[in-house]
């Protein structure tokens, strides 16, 4: 990697979160972790999603015992992964921005590899496929895995979208193409109307990668391990349903060139 200039992040991690008092301090530890032997300088934003629990109360703590790491936390009312995350890009600083999920199920420590593809072909955006050769799902459940692809093949079909895998949580963006794309979501737009009452995802990737390819920037999946992490912020027959009523939503936007 070119050596970078300190006066800036060159790199921000942001990270939504919502109710994750139960896995959260494995997770900054491994932040702690990552921060200490980064070769660039850094900002991680976690962005609370109006968590109920204690999950904000933890992390700032961690935040005070830790000082000073270049860690922020933001809380915002709860209305979703997407909100979360356009908000964490909105206050990011770095050259480039990647974005995870808390769980790390990607580990942080396959980032690095992230940085030099970019950086060696100038992609806009890498996204992590937990499908397709050299990648790895590990400890995934049957069903899981069985609707995860069925997605796919939904996304596929009427999204017309050349990739393995668009739900995996773990993307790079030069911060000029993010903060673009995140501006021009419609179906997950800021400041849309409607507030999540669950913990939902939905098709936001799906419709920032398809906003990317509309708007002429390349993207690049590249494999990975994957490790399962159980949650119950996630319900199968609800979320399902929801993910299947964007992904019309996004065709939609899709034909009348909203994107463009």
């Amino acid at each position: 990697m070119k050596k970078v200039e300190s006066s800036k992040p060159y790199l921000s991690i942001v990270i939504p979160a919502y109710n994750e008092e139960r896995r959260l301090l494995g997770s900054l530890e491994i932040i702690r972790q990552f921060i200490k032997t980064a070769p660039y300088p850094l900002e991680i934003i976690i962005i609370d999603d109006g968590s109920t629990d204690s999950t904000n109360t933890r992390i700032n703590n961690f935040i005070k015992t830790n000082k000073p790491l270049p860690l922020l936390c933001i809380r915002i009312p709860h209305n979703g992964k997407a909100a979360a995350i356009i908000r964490g890009v909105k206050e990011a600083r770095g050259r480039l921005i990647l974005f995870s999920d808390i769980d790390f199920s990607v580990p942080l420590t396959a980032l690095p590899i992230f940085i030099d593809y970019r950086e060696k072909y100038d992609y806009d955006i890498v996204i992590a496929s937990r499908e397709g050769e050299n990648s790895r799902r590990i400890g995934e459940p049957i069903l899981r895995h069985v609707m995860g692809r069925v997605f796919n093949s939904l996304i596929r079909v009427l999204l017309a979208l050349p990739f393995n895998d668009t739900q995996c949580g773990f993307k790079l963006f030069k911060a000029e193409a993010a903060k673009d794309l995140f501006a021009h979501l419609q179906v997950y737009k800021p400041n849309r109307k409607g507030v999540e009452k669950h913990a939902y995802t939905g098709a936001f990737d799906a419709e920032l990668i398809v906003c990317a390819l509309q708007r002429g920037y390349s993207v690049r999946e590249l494999p990975s391990e994957w490790y399962y992490s159980p949650t119950k912020n996630v319900n199968a027959v609800r979320d399902s349903y929801k993910m299947s009523r964007d992904v019309v939503r996004i065709w939609w936007n899709v034909r009348r060139g909203t994107y463009s």
